[in-house]
């Protein structure tokens, strides 16, 4: 792994502010070293993550303009005839600057998603021999074909691995965004074992805070009834950060199943996160969580929610 490029070197690449003898450099870089073409990759998506959660944060301002106009309105044809409501026409103006705006917002959008969807990707040494795809081989066709014919192109599979890799890389940025650190501090529902230094659940969080995940794990397995609620949240994350993402939504939502939990609330968006680790094929059981979120307005987590949906829905426009 190249290490030489940090966040800000591949951001500049990115954003064509690199000199001309810098570029050439991680060019070449980029030619021999598949962690780099990953992480450039993954900044990327993590961009237009960015873009997408932006544009659905204006939306939801806008509405609320709309709301706060409409509940704000006052007749005044009976006491005020002849003269201009200068406040109202401020209002109006308001919103049409606004749906102008937002219109500009959504072309630019889609022009920098299309400018920017094509991922970096390795380029074959050049003594490596180019192999014909025989199966993308199309059969000739005859000189007087129709020219709608002869220019339409065939779908490879090296533009089917561009959209797979494309698509690694959104969904990792989208992960990213969506993870929350756990809070591990004393016992989660006043049982358990939090007030002995000595007990596994403390040796556990010790253990997760010096990334040794797996040693977490052995002391988090057989709690009993007492320890149960803290054991599974925080066994949900050993169980993230080791890459076991079905095990740890299962823990999280058996943890959120339980009463006299002032932690339930945050289960339901770490059980959100893991599944989004699981994507895509976990879109149906993403898709009725957010759904359940988002039916209360006054969920803790009701706006990183509409966001995902957003963002979620942006990616489907693109298919």
């Amino acid at each position: 792994m190249n290490e030489q490029y940090d966040y800000d070197d591949i951001v500049d690449f990115l954003e064509d502010r690199m000199s001309e003898a810098d570029r050439i450099v991680f060019e070449q870089a980029l030619e021999t070293d598949a962690a780099l073409v990953q992480r450039v990759n993954v900044i990327r998506a993590e961009a237009k993550v960015h873009h997408m959660l932006r544009d659905a944060h204006i939306m939801r301002q806008f509405e609320d303009w709309d709301k706060a106009a409409a509940e704000k309105k006052t007749d005044f044809s009976t006491s005020r005839q002849g003269n201009f409501d200068i406040v109202a026409i401020l209002k109006k103006n308001r919103v049409l600057f606004g749906i102008g705006f937002l219109l500009l917002i959504c072309v630019g959008t889609i022009f920098f998603i299309r400018l920017k969807s094509v991922p970096v990707l390795p380029v074959h040494p050049p003594d490596q021999p180019n192999l014909i795809d025989t199966t993308s081989v199309q059969p000739a066709l005859p000189n007087d074909a129709p020219v709608a014919l002869q220019d339409t192109p065939s779908k490879t599979r090296q533009d089917q691995g561009a959209n797979v890799d494309d698509d690694a890389a959104f969904y990792a940025a989208l992960a990213k965004n969506t993870y929350r650190a756990g809070n591990f501090g004393g016992t989660l529902m006043g049982g358990g074992d939090g007030n002995n230094q000595a007990g596994p659940y403390d040796q556990a969080v010790q253990l997760y805070q010096e990334k040794k995940y797996d040693q977490a794990l052995n002391l988090l397995l057989h709690p009993t009834k007492d320890q149960e609620p803290e054991y599974l949240y925080l066994r949900g994350y050993v169980y993230y950060q080791l890459g076991a993402y079905r095990k740890a939504e299962q823990d999280f939502h058996a943890f959120r199943a339980m009463q006299l939990s002032d932690h339930k609330i945050d289960a339901v968006w770490r059980e959100v996160f893991c599944i989004v680790k699981q994507l895509p094929g976990s879109r149906k059981r993403l898709d009725a969580a957010l759904e359940m979120i988002t039916a209360d307005q006054e969920h803790n987590y009701y706006e990183e929610a509409v966001q995902l949906k957003a963002a979620l829905k942006g990616k489907d426009r693109q298919r």
